[in-house]
This record gives C-alpha cells, sequence and structure tokens, in this order.
C-alpha cells in the first residue's frame, strides 16, 4: 500500500473513521490525493 503513510496520519485524527476513509476515496481517489487536498475543500465536501 503506497498511501500507507497517508492513511496512519488521517487516523490520527480525532473522530475520523471508516465511513470518511471511505468518503475520502471516493472522492479523491486515494489517500495522498486526500491529504494534499485543501482544508477549505475537505470542509466543503463534508469529509471533514
Amino acid at each position: 500500500m503506497n498511501d500507507l503513510k497517508y492513511w496512519v496520519a488521517f487516523r490520527q485524527v480525532y473522530e475520523l473513521g471508516p465511513a470518511t476513509f471511505a468518503k475520502l476515496e471516493a472522492r479523491y481517489g486515494d489517500m495522498e490525493t486526500a491529504w494534499r487536498a485543501p482544508l477549505s475543500d475537505l470542509v466543503a465536501a463534508d469529509v471533514l
């Protein structure tokens, strides 16, 4: 898994669970892209 470090980093954020991870993957395709997304985009997408 190439994006393991991003999964681990996101997991450190309080209250992010399986449903949020599914939303992130569905919207961004992979965790690296999600990690690099602007916070405003994550909030607007109702991911955070």
